[in-house]
């Protein structure tokens, strides 16, 4: 959609429904009513549940959401309802996407210790909490070795150092 259609898409929204525009950033602030997660919504009269702003607004302009898609908000920004700022994905991605523990997690490339996630070095197990977790196997060697000898690392190394002949 180039931007003359955007800006005739913007004069017939901005008549129909409560957007102001952020210059800085390009979003398009929903300034209706806005639900505690953040999100904007459009409540008619009779209605019970409204819908949801950025659908809304999304359907309107570029046409129906594709079933099975979500609209991920590119801007991070809840209240934007831009087109431009909208893309449809699946909902694991738009959670990946996000800055949820889910995602968080999904992007760490090493463990707390510093060890990758790569190769041998990683095994996915499942937890009652969780199905698939990453196990860094470093660290579940060196808590079994711990474990089992009731120390800590600096004892096992001490340990180690002792049994290679190592002086330092």
């Amino acid at each position: 959609m180039d931007t003359i259609q955007q800006r005739e898409a913007f004069i017939l929204t901005s008549e129909q429904w409560p957007i102001v525009i952020d210059v800085a950033s390009g979003c398009w602030l929903w300034t209706g009513t806005v639900r505690p997660d953040g999100y904007g919504l459009s409540m008619a009269r009779h209605e019970v549940e409204g819908k949801l702003a950025h659908r809304l607004v999304y359907e309107a302009i570029i046409g129906p959401i594709p079933p099975g898609l979500d609209l991920d908000h590119l801007c991070r920004v809840r209240r934007c309802v831009g087109p431009t700022h909208l893309e449809p994905v699946t909902t694991a991605e738009n959670v990946l996407r996000g800055e949820g523990f889910s995602a968080r997690n999904k992007r760490k490339t090493h463990c707390s210790r510093g060890h990758e996630l790569s190769g041998n070095n990683m095994k996915m197990i499942s937890t009652p909490k969780s199905q698939n977790t990453r196990r860094c196997m470093a660290c579940a060697r060196f808590y079994a070795l711990a474990y089992y000898h009731k120390t800590g690392w600096t004892e096992i190394r001490r340990r180690r150092r002792a049994r290679r002949g190592d002086e330092s």
